[in-house]
């Protein structure tokens, strides 16, 4: 039996060893393009060049190129050439005009998706602007929201992660001493490394969706995220396996499921954020030390609350609490270290932390830490003196105050799986502009709308829009904008007057 259990922690390593990192990225956001956006171009362009960020997938990435009504042009299949981080698609002569580039790519590392659209234009052969509005509105974010089901499946995975640690790690901690409450760890052990698996199965229905350009098979043999996903997989299953050994005490079967758990632990940091872009050793090294220390210290803490549960009021907790306490210090004091280091990594700016989603949420992560920390601190003093003492109101009132530590740490890892689909603050490319610029004043009872967008150096579009008592206004007979340069006044007035646009009151120029 022993040597079975044995085997199995043997293949858990192996796996790791097996399936090394490869070249990473996470959420692949447009670095540089050719035509550049808001290009004005004399001549027309012989192709579409974009660059990424990070490598992306050529099955599931790809260019599209619409007129300023939103029309397809005809273009050629996209290329990728060998770096993995651009994509290429030879044009035919374009006219003159306003065209769109549409784009979609699928990271390699982790099948996250991102898409996005820019303008340029082609001006005429005498170097004027063509006429016309372009009506193709832009869509796509650098910093997009993460998908819900994304989040949920990740949340499950980590509450998986945590009762198959919490009950192992209670297991080795009091040894003997938890004998009335094996059977309840044993289950708790069982419950989690079933949760991995169900939810690395819906995370390969997710991976299929954001993979469409290619089956099943093709993905998760064939891609960088199918070989973590497979490893994933595995390592859930000898988790599974080895847990059934727990009910007959076997001493190698709690050290086969924690390395069935560190082998799935470290499928998650090669499709992380620590796996873009340079420095990715160390930044994947601090990833899984920070992830790995944050499971084994909630998950003993859930392992512990249920053994105090079931184990009752006289049972030799004595024995227990020193050796919990000093683990528990250890991880604690390097989920606070690897979790600095790690955001020094991931956010590259003090603007980034308010600017982007990851920021914010990281700000939300560490503002739940605070008091998870503090009532970690009380359990830890004066909780485990209680307990130990079997001070009057315990076990009772410890598991209480266990179960609420526990519950701050759940929404610590809520805000972790939020965290792992979100763009990291490093991935984002910031434009570097304020975004479209809005203002409303009212004349004669009229109110008159002007939106500038992207407001950026460039092409932009100009946009009037009149209402009076909440309904268009009549028509009007010119709607003219009037420009000064205010940083040089002997710089003349220009103009531009703007065409009635898609809805009744709305004007529109370029």
């Amino acid at each position: 039996m022993t040597g079975r259990f044995a085997g199995l922690a043997l293949l858990a390593v192996l796996l790791v060893v097996l399936i090394s990192p490869r070249q990473a990225s996470a959420h692949a956001s447009l670095v540089a393009s050719e035509p550049a956006e808001n290009a004005f171009l004399r001549m027309p362009p012989g192709e579409i060049s974009l660059t990424f960020s990070e490598p992306i997938a050529a099955e599931s990435s790809t260019i599209r190129l619409l007129d300023a009504t939103g029309s397809t042009i005809r273009i050629a299949p996209p290329l990728f050439p060998a770096d993995g981080h651009t994509m290429r698609a030879e044009l035919q002569e374009l006219q003159p005009g306003i065209y769109n580039v549409l784009w979609s790519n699928v990271s390699r590392v982790d099948g996250h998706s991102l898409r996005g659209s820019y303008p340029f234009t082609v001006l005429n052969p005498d170097g004027t602007t063509p006429a016309g509005v372009n009506l193709v509105p832009g869509f796509g974010d650098g910093d997009p929201t993460p998908l819900a089901d994304g989040v949920a499946v990740r949340a499950l995975e980590l509450l998986g992660l945590l009762l198959a640690a919490g009950g192992t790690s209670l297991l080795l901690l009091w040894g003997e001493g938890a004998r009335r409450a094996r059977q309840g760890l044993v289950v708790c052990v069982g419950a989690g490394a079933g949760l991995m698996v169900a939810a690395t199965l819906l995370h390969l229905a997710i991976l299929d969706r954001e993979y469409s350009g290619q089956g099943t098979w093709e993905l998760v043999t064939g891609t960088r995220v199918g070989f973590y996903w497979l490893l994933r997989f595995v390592a859930a299953l000898v988790a599974v396996a080895a847990a059934t050994g727990l009910t007959r005490a076997s001493r190698a079967a709690p050290w086969a499921v924690l390395a069935g758990l560190a082998a799935h632990a470290w499928g998650l940091t090669a499709t992380s954020h620590a796996a873009a872009g340079t420095g990715r050793a160390i930044a994947m090294s601090l990833d899984f030390a920070h992830g790995a220390a944050a499971v084994a210290w909630m998950g003993a803490v859930v392992g512990l609350t249920l053994a105090v549960r079931l184990s009752g009021r006289n049972a030799r907790y004595g024995d227990l609490m020193p050796r919990f306490s000093l683990a528990a210090s250890v991880l604690v004091f390097v989920v606070i270290v690897t979790g600095a280091l790690n955001a020094m990594v991931e956010v590259d700016s003090r603007t980034g932390l308010r600017d982007t989603r990851y920021g914010v949420t990281l700000l939300v992560k560490l503002g739940l830490l605070v008091p998870l920390l503090a009532v970690a601190a009380y359990n830890a003093r004066r909780g485990r003196r209680r307990l130990v003492g079997h001070a009057k109101g315990e076990p009772r009132r410890f598991v209480v105050l266990a179960t609420v530590e526990v519950a701050l740490g759940l929404a610590v890892f809520v805000a972790a799986a939020m965290l792992t689909q979100t763009a990291a603050t490093k991935s984002i490319v910031v434009a570097g502009d304020a975004g479209p610029y809005e203002r409303t004043i009212r004349v004669d009872g009229v109110a008159i709308s002007l939106r500038v967008s992207p407001n950026r150096t460039g092409l932009n579009t100009f946009e009037v829009t009149l209402t009076e008592g909440g309904s268009p206004a009549a028509d009007a007979d010119r709607v003219r904008l009037a420009f000064r340069y205010l940083e040089d006044a002997t710089v003349g007035t220009s103009t531009l007057d703007l065409s009635p646009g898609y809805s009744p009151g709305a004007y529109l120029a370029q």
